[in-house]
């Protein structure tokens, strides 16, 4: 799956840089939002009603990651807050690599809306209205959870406005294809026991540095299925969304599958796959 995914994301870069030359040359200038963390939120929860049901507004904490844990957390991540708790949340930023990081807006968006914040509250909601069992609340696969996040965060390139759209889309599609390597990477290291030589190998055909590798074959020694359940939790989704496309021909609308998806909530994608068939 990682393999021909990884082709088709590939393809689509070449599909889109074939339509306008200039495109390649402007990647490093493709700017997505940019605003304090709560003001990147209020723009996502401005904007996802277009592709996603909505749910009430929730009441959030933005904290700050303490200056001793920056170097070893992420530029942000999302804290889940008990069932009974009637709040959405904590925001976590770490402030030194959230100002380092280019696409920062697709990363509150992984966390927050469409991603992590939504997708707990609407379940959250569904329990509390009675229509889901409180257990389902503490049923935590990763792969459909981070799955949900990647994919739902690379909205955020949708959500990005006074863009060319054209290079936001080849922005995006280097960047699923990048996911798709680092599931690789993943996979050649823990589960075939390939050497860094073998990585690198590979990798140098995509054009990755020595020591870009060495930092990824570095991070999947100490991380092993870590990129693993990323990869593989997003591109399950789209190979669901890809069937959903060919079951519902015409009639398919991504806003129908993500509802869909959202609505079975977190299970196993086997199980996701079998109730297809009741996307509206």
């Amino acid at each position: 799956m990682i393999d021909s995914y990884l082709e088709y994301f590939y393809s689509e870069t070449d599909k889109i840089s074939a339509s306008d030359r200039n495109l390649s040359k402007q990647i490093d200038s493709f700017k997505m939002e940019s605003g304090t963390p709560d003001e990147l939120i209020n723009m996502l929860k401005e904007r996802y009603p277009n592709d996603f049901t909505t749910i009430d507004d929730v009441t959030y904490k933005i904290t700050p990651v303490e200056e001793n844990l920056a170097e070893d957390t992420r530029a942000a991540f999302y804290s889940t807050p008990a069932i009974d708790s009637g709040n959405g949340g904590t925001v976590y930023i770490n402030n030194k690599k959230a100002e380092e990081e280019k696409h920062f807006y697709e990363t509150v968006a992984h966390e927050t809306y469409p991603g992590h914040m939504y997708q707990t509250m609407f379940l959250a909601n569904e329990i509390n209205n009675g229509k889901e069992d409180i257990v389902r609340y503490f049923i935590h696969p990763e792969g459909y959870v981070e799955g949900w996040g990647i994919y739902s965060g690379y909205y955020a390139y949708d959500y990005t406005e006074n863009v060319n759209r054209g290079l936001a889309n080849l922005v995006k599609a280097y960047d699923e294809a990048s996911m798709c390597l680092l599931g690789r990477a993943d996979f050649m290291v823990n589960y075939y026991g390939e050497s860094f030589n073998d990585v690198n190998n590979f990798f140098a055909g995509y054009g990755y540095t020595t020591s870009d590798v060495q930092e990824i074959y570095d991070y999947v020694i100490d991380n092993p299925g870590e990129y693993s359940k990323y990869c593989l939790g997003f591109l399950e989704i789209k190979e669901m969304q890809r069937k959903a496309k060919d079951l519902k021909g015409g009639e398919y609308s991504d806003k129908a599958f993500n509802d869909f998806l959202i609505k079975i909530g977190p299970m196993a994608f086997s199980d996701i796959e079998k109730r297809l068939y009741t996307i509206k």
